[in-house]
């Protein structure tokens, strides 16, 4: 029994060793003649072809290859695979159930290949050249739709797939090159079923990864962890969508090349993109679309450059991935430059430059663009410390153009603070200058500067930016260049400008952003952030709306000569703070803008006077637009009033009201101004002997003593004036020569026209009236109690400036003729009898009267009564004085002639001699005639 055993055993052995040599022969030379891979690539060549240089066998079912190559394509790709040696076992019974089952699979030296066919519906032809090259098979070969063939498809499962070696992998424009170890367990049903991968392993060294033809991987690395792919249909899920399937844990160092490969997250944020070169170090944790609890990657990039239209940080940095420690679900990314410097536009002048500009963003951690991709959650921080403005000119992008502001130059510092999410912004910014070059319209300042911003927009029925918190200061501003002069606009008499502050605040303001037609209705931050993002800064300034409470504080009232220049010398200046409510509609002031000022120190100029004192000031805006309508409004009591070139005032308490009107006002050019009303209720003259200046030298009049009150209601405009000026003298004294003259005056000045521009006025209309008129000479005395005279003028005209210019014409009354008897008496001297003859009451004439600078004329003056007639002419100048006075007493006539303190009376020919003389043309003296004729 033992030995048929053993017997059986010898024969089965010798069975099993004739049927491995067979096999052995048998399966090794099929696997080796070429008729065997001839018959193989004729089933599909369309589909697929391999070859291998040698394959062999030592058992059933496991197979041994080198240098094997395998291509084919499908309906929408084509591939290629190269390994320098494999093998495998396949399972029999699985073959029964449609199924290829692979186990114990190991390759070597990998290179595979993939690219997509033409397809008439996308056109790749930008990329196709980066597109990895595949012999045999045609690239303009256009893509088919699939035709599904009925019946289930076989199964490809492929257990415990290992690749070792040096790796090559080219998909569509990404290339790679890699060595260590991969494995893996992929499972694929033909016919349109799903794939997936189980298990994966990894344990590579990255030599280098280039998309479209450009690095992005050098100088090697290691990628360390596992991988999987969940069940997906390769065909409805082309391109990069497969990721959405991808599962992957794993430690990375990298040098990279491009950082661009991030820009599929960032993009969402304000469209980021991210580019530069760096090391790529940390653990992975990706799964199926997202970033999961766990990630944290550091890429130090030893170059940076982060774009956010239409702005670029160029510099170096680190990027930081990583689960936010709050919410796992979410994404934290932040963005460290070291040395950095911001550009705008394709401008080569950076913004700024510094370090430790730091961007923090927060966001869902699904870093695919897809259906799944969610939004509303993403948060960005930008954080600029203290960093360095080369040049504020680079700034001037951000103001609208038909602003008349603008940043000429000048270095400073820049700190910000920026939030931007789905549902609200928030920033905080503070630029400093010490050197700002600014200019306002054609005025150019140096000053230091000091901006703060602070905005904020969210979730509101409106799309608005509230700017509650802003500021801007100027300090040490001082006028570096003046606009040219024209005829149009007055020289300033002041021509050294001192440095001025200025402080302006908005403790509460909203700017509105105006949106196109298609954002009609509620509008809501969402809105608000697409026309951000769509348009310049500066264009949406130009076209917005702003409800604005402003405080402002400012050392010098000056800046609203600008909007007030005109031809009539109308100035404010002083120091003072101010609150304004203003709105702006379309990036215009809008009608309802007022600033109200309490300043310190106001002063008033206008024509050739200065109003000095404390009060208030006004500035409204009547019409608004472009060229708005402009009414400025200045109070002030208890002041002082003077000439422009005194230097102390002699006119008090004055209480002035002054209203000035500029239709369509352009910044920077002549305002038309259509009137200034000036009211003063109330003015006292301390000393009325201010007033000797404007009389000329040539006369002998002069004020000694007296005080006056002054009120005045004038309205000026560019070529007419109306109106009046009231003066009512108290305790008023003068001297003529060697007489004292006393009384009050009161002058009723009525404004009829004139050009005010020139200080040159119509005062036809106007009235002088003496009152408690009298004389002290050596001679005689008139002191009576009640005298009175009046001057009419019903044509004059007068030049108010040094020196006077004067052209009346009007009627004269007196009570009586006492005084002049008086004044003739005491220039008389021994001709004493007359004054008997000439007293009478109730004397009405008419007078000419002319002066132009030392000389003073009266070419005509008749005055008559019941008994007398009075009649003067007459010329005083700076070379002396002539005239002649006419007196007729019933049929007694005569004549006082005088030249150069020299008298004469005569009585023959006297009314011939008086019609005949004309001052300043003809000698007065005729030959002097024997005594006893003259008597």
């Amino acid at each position: 029994m033992q030995s048929t055993m053993k017997h059986r055993a010898l024969r089965i052995l010798r069975v099993l060793v004739l049927v491995e040599v067979a096999y052995l022969v048998l399966a090794n030379l099929a696997l080796n003649l070429p008729l065997t891979q001839a018959l193989l690539n004729q089933h599909r060549p369309d589909k697929y072809r391999v070859q291998w240089e040698r394959a062999w066998t030592w058992y059933p079912f496991r197979v041994y290859a080198r240098g094997i190559v395998a291509g084919g394509q499908t309906s929408s790709q084509q591939w290629q695979i190269e390994v320098s040696k494999a093998c495998a076992s396949v399972s029999a019974v699985s073959l029964l159930r449609r199924t290829l089952r692979i186990s114990a699979a190991q390759v070597e030296d990998v290179d595979f290949r993939l690219r997509p066919r033409l397809r008439p519906d996308r056109d790749d032809s930008a990329v196709r050249a980066f597109y990895p090259t595949i012999p045999g098979w045609d690239p303009d070969l256009l893509a088919v739709p699939r035709v599904r063939k009925p019946g289930p498809g076989w199964n490809l499962v492929v257990e415990d797939l290992r690749a070792n070696g040096d790796h090559r992998l080219w998909i569509r424009q990404v290339q790679g090159e890699l060595s260590g170890v991969l494995s893996a367990k992929p499972n694929y049903r033909f016919r349109g079923g799903p794939f997936s991968l189980a298990h994966g392993a990894a344990d590579i060294g990255l030599s280098s990864l280039s998309i479209n033809g450009q690095p992005a991987v050098s100088r090697g690395g290691t990628v360390r962890g596992s991988f999987e792919m969940a069940p997906f249909v390769p065909s409805q899920n082309r391109g990069a969508k497969w990721l959405a399937f991808l599962n992957v844990d794993a430690d990375v160092d990298l040098e990279v090349e491009s950082l661009d490969f991030l820009d599929t997250y960032l993009r969402r944020f304000n469209g980021m993109e991210l580019d530069g070169r760096g090391n790529w170090r940390g653990r992975l944790r990706y799964g199926q679309g997202e970033l999961l609890d766990g990630t944290a990657m550091t890429v130090s990039a030893s170059e940076l450059d982060l774009n956010a239209s239409p702005y670029r940080v160029a510099g170096s940095g680190q990027i930081r991935f990583g689960s936010a420690q709050d919410d796992p679900a979410s994404l934290s990314v932040g963005i460290l430059f070291g040395d950095l410097s911001t550009f705008h536009g394709g401008t080569r002048t950076p913004l700024f430059s510094g370090q430790n500009l730091a961007i923090e963003i927060r966001g869902d951690n699904r870093i695919l663009p897809d259906q799944q991709w969610r939004s509303g959650h993403e948060r960005v921080t930008v954080r600029i410390p203290s960093v360095t403005v080369p040049d504020l000119n680079a700034f001037q992008y951000l103001l609208p153009t038909r602003w008349p502001a603008r940043l000429n130059g000048g270095s400073g510092e820049l700190a910000a603070e920026a939030t931007f999410s789905a549902t609200q912004f928030s920033a905080d910014l503070r630029l400093l200058s010490h050197d700002a070059d600014v200019a306002l319209s054609d005025y150019r300042f140096a000053t230091t500067l000091d901006l703060g911003v602070r905005a904020r927009a969210g979730a509101s029925q409106t799309a608005s930016i509230d700017l509650s918190g802003s500021y801007l200061r100027l300090d040490d501003a001082r006028l570096v260049r003046e606009p040219a002069k024209t005829a149009a606009l007055p020289v300033p008499a002041r021509q050294e400008y001192s440095a001025w502050n200025a402080s302006l605040s908005i403790p509460r303001g909203v700017l509105g952003i105006s949106m196109d037609a298609t954002g009609a209705g509620q509008q809501r931050f969402a809105d608000l952030a697409r026309e951000l993002k769509g348009r310049q800064l500066r264009d949406v300034l130009a076209d917005s709306d702003a409800e604005l409470e402003v405080n402002l504080d400012v050392s010098d009232l000056g800046w609203l000569n600008l909007l007030f220049r005109n031809p009539l010398g109308l100035e404010v200046s002083g120091a003072g703070e101010a609150q304004a409510q203003l709105r702006m509609r379309s990036g215009w002031l809008a009608k309802g803008t007022r600033v109200a000022i309490r300043p310190r120190a106001l002063q008033v100029q206008l024509l050739d006077y200065v109003a000095e004192g404390e009060g208030s000031v006004t500035l409204a805006v009547e019409r608004g637009g472009e060229t708005p309508d402009l009414a400025l409004e200045a109070v002030l009591m208890d002041s002082r009033l003077r000439r422009r070139n005194e230097t102390q005032a002699v006119i008090e308490q004055v209480e002035l009201e002054l209203r000035g009107r500029a239709q369509s006002v352009s910044l920077g050019s002549e305002a038309r101004l259509s009137a200034i009303d000036v009211r003063i209720p109330s003015a006292r003259v301390s000393d009325m002997t201010v007033y000797n200046r404007y009389i000329p030298e040539a006369v002998p009049l002069r004020l000694s003593a007296g005080e006056a009150q002054l009120s005045a209601d004038i309205r000026l405009e560019r070529e007419a004036a109306s109106g009046y000026v009231r003066l009512v003298t108290e305790g008023l004294q003068s001297r003529l020569d060697d007489q004292s003259i006393s009384g009050e005056l009161t002058l009723d000045v009525n404004l009829a026209g004139g050009a005010p521009a020139n200080m040159a006025f119509d005062i036809s209309g106007s009235s002088l009236q003496l009152d408690d008129f009298r004389v002290a000479g050596e001679e005689q005395r008139f002191d009576e109690v009640g005298w009175a005279a009046r001057f009419d003028l019903d044509r004059g005209q007068v030049v108010w400036k040094e020196p006077v210019r004067l052209d009346a014409d009007g009627r004269i009354s007196l009570q009586d003729s006492r005084p002049i008897v008086a004044l003739l008496a005491n220039q008389r001297g021994r001709y004493g009898w007359i004054e008997k003859l000439l007293t009478t009451g109730s004397i009405a004439g008419r007078a000419q009267l002319r002066a132009a600078g030392d000389t003073v004329a009266i070419p005509y003056a008749f005055a008559s009564s019941d008994k007398i007639d009075l009649g003067a002419k007459g010329v005083m100048t700076g070379l002396g004085r002539e005239g002649m006075l006419f007196v007729r007493y019933r049929k007694l006539r005569g004549v006082l002639k005088v030249k150069d303190g020299e008298r004469n009376f005569d009585v023959f020919g006297a009314q011939q001699k008086f019609a005949d003389y004309v001052p300043g043309e003809t000698g007065v003296f005729t030959p002097r005639e024997p005594a006893n004729k003259s008597q």
